[in-house]
């Protein structure tokens, strides 16, 4: 499907072109969500301009924070169910206002042209429909940079390469799936044995996701879907290749959603979305390379964002996010991996995480999407959308000791951490994540620009190291890629609830600001959805009531009683559903909260 690109509109940086301003105010405010924005215009960033409307930039002042955004003559209306589109275009008549097109996926909101001349014209168009008795909401289709939570380089020590000379990655008390990639023993967030890396000390053994012990269980289902938002993911990378799905560039709509590195050649940043994928789904046990949370789950490409040659990233817009997250889900997304940010509130694409994401809705046949965004990385309290929504899972996160990155924000809303790291300074060593590079001569690594600025002693230049939050998120969104491996038919709120009642307790006991529930930990998630399914009386224990429940359908091919195998029912109640029900024997699971 081609999707209408926005009207033709220039970003303009002052100076370059010559144009007619025309004089607006100063100061604008909206309310969005609860929070009160103020936009003040900022001329000496440059102007949007299209046809007749010019509009100088903005700083958006919020949380203490202020961002720079653009003011398209656009805005995004959702009207209330069963209005008549004969309706919208007598409300659009009577404000200078035009369809430009039905939202996609969605029956209930339009896009929207503004036809006055300058940006007085949007906000109070704006401010005008919201007090309209057939829509729900208004609010501007505003351009905005993504902020990328992949960690600051720096420079900090190289440690010896001798030094990973006798490291054990198997160690005795340690059995589980241990695949043959190259780079493998240094994947510590997967197994750490206190194992000494390329970069970093060897940190605290077990610090880490229980990834060859889930591996026992599963190793991930082809069928399972994740998304990755971000710059692209590199389609001929020989460790991603055969786990790659049809995707989509919505910035350059087509259907190749490759980076482009050819006009990125300054930043590091282009090759941000190929790490990415490598993390949650590169190959496993294929000899070469590095190895993803899952081996064999599908990564679905959306290009988002794109890198320019003078390292500036693109402006988005966020009516075009918001269509890019119901694409996703329209075409078979389980799980949407988001390590990027916003600094103020986005309601149109807030819109469309409900609509993907709620029981009935767009997403898994009405099972909901599951929806990570990276916290970021700021060192502050959490004040980035959409990490702060509640419907989605906001991952923090923590080194090779178990202890949360000092960069990673914090707050109420965040719900888990996930092994990320990063060599930060001389006082903070730490070991980097191992991913994937953008592959041949455009990768990071290739241009001596990983994040230390050098390439790495005996890497091989298809690979790279990473970190940040945006390292954590694809960990925990490849952690929940798992679990639906072994059951497909969880609702997004049930592969949340296990996945952080399952996680590793850090910090404070219980749920607190600074860890969220804990640690992921791959293993524990997938035992706790296995519990979960031998319990057949639902109520969150495996006890006696479970094993009568069993004996009595013994021999059947009674689908409630069928649980085993674990990574696919066999349709026959039998021994081997009486082996996984006796794993789970006595155990009590958390139960989900009341709503």
């Amino acid at each position: 499907m081609i999707l209408q690109e926005t009207l033709g509109i220039t970003v303009a940086v002052m100076g370059i072109v010559s144009f007619p301003i025309v004089a607006v105010a100063n100061t604008y405010t909206l309310t969005a969500e609860g929070e009160q924005l103020v936009f003040e215009a900022a001329p000496e960033l440059g102007y949007v301009i299209g046809g007749n409307f010019s509009s100088p930039y903005f700083e958006v002042k919020i949380k203490g924070r202020q961002r720079h955004v653009g003011i398209l003559p656009e805005l995004v209306i959702r009207v209330k169910p069963n209005v008549e589109m004969e309706e919208i275009h007598a409300l659009c008549r009577s404000m200078n206002l035009a369809i430009i097109k039905p939202m996609e996926f969605t029956t209930q909101e339009y896009l929207l042209e503004v036809l006055g001349l300058d940006v007085d014209a949007v906000f109070a168009a704006v401010n005008k429909l919201n007090t309209q008795a057939l829509v729900e909401w208004a609010w501007p289709n505003i351009l905005y940079k993504p902020i990328l939570s992949g960690q600051a380089p720096s420079g900090g020590p190289v440690p010896d390469r001798q030094m990973l000379a006798g490291v054990q990655v198997q160690g005795a008390n340690n059995p589980g799936v241990f695949p043959n990639d190259q780079y493998f023993p240094e994947q510590w967030y997967l197994h750490n044995t206190g194992q000494v890396c390329m970069y970093g000390s060897g940190g605290t053994p077990n610090a880490d996701i229980n990834a060859t012990e889930a591996w026992k269980i599963t190793t991930g289902d082809p069928n399972v879907v994740i998304a990755v938002f971000d710059t692209g993911v590199d389609s001929k990378h020989p460790d991603l290749v055969n786990n790659l799905l049809p995707g989509y560039d919505f910035w350059e709509y087509d259907d190749l959603p490759d980076p482009s590195p050819e006009v990125s050649l300054d930043n590091a940043n282009y090759a941000h979305g190929t790490a990415c994928a490598g993390l949650i789904a590169a190959m496993g046990n294929n000899n070469i390379g590095v190895t993803g949370v899952t081996w064999n789950c599908g990564i679905m490409p959306i290009r988002r964002s794109c890198i320019m040659a003078d390292g500036q990233e693109i402006e988005v817009s966020e009516a075009d996010t918001a269509t890019a997250f119901r694409w996703a889900a329209f075409h078979g997304a389980d799980i949407l991996s988001n390590s990027w940010l916003q600094a103020i509130p986005q309601p149109i694409l807030h819109s469309a995480i409900l609509d993907i994401i709620k029981p009935g809705g767009l997403g898994r046949n009405g099972k909901g999407c599951v929806v990570l965004f990276a916290a970021g990385n700021s060192e502050t309290g959490l004040g980035f959308w959409p990490a702060l929504y509640p419907e989605v899972i906001t991952v923090g996160a923590t080194d090779h000791d178990d202890i949360r990155w000092y960069y990673s924000n914090y707050g109420p809303e965040l719900d888990i951490v996930a092994p990320s790291g990063g060599l930060v300074a001389e006082d903070i060593p730490g070991g980097f994540q191992f991913s994937t590079d953008i592959s041949g001569a455009y990768g990071v690594n290739d241009k001596g620009m990983s994040w230390v600025y050098g390439p790495i002693l005996d890497l091989d230049m298809d690979y790279r190291v990473f970190g940040g939050t945006s390292g954590a998120c694809p960990v925990a969104a490849g952690v929940a890629a798992l679990m639906l491996s072994v059951e497909p038919n969880l609702t997004n709120e049930e592969v949340r609830h296990f996945l952080t009642r399952s996680a590793k307790d850090l910090g404070a006991p219980g749920r607190d600001d600074y860890y969220g529930w804990g640690r992921v930990d791959a293993r524990a998630a997938l035992d706790m959805v296995l519990a979960k399914r031998a319990d057949l009386d639902n109520d969150w224990r495996v006890d006696l009531d479970d094993l009568v429940t069993l004996i009595e359908s013994w021999g059947t091919d009674d689908p409630w009683a069928d649980i085993a195998p674990a990574t696919k029912r066999d349709g026959v109640v039998d021994d081997q559903d009486l082996e996984l029900m006796m794993r789970y024997w006595n155990v009590e699971i958390p139960e989900m909260d009341a709503g």
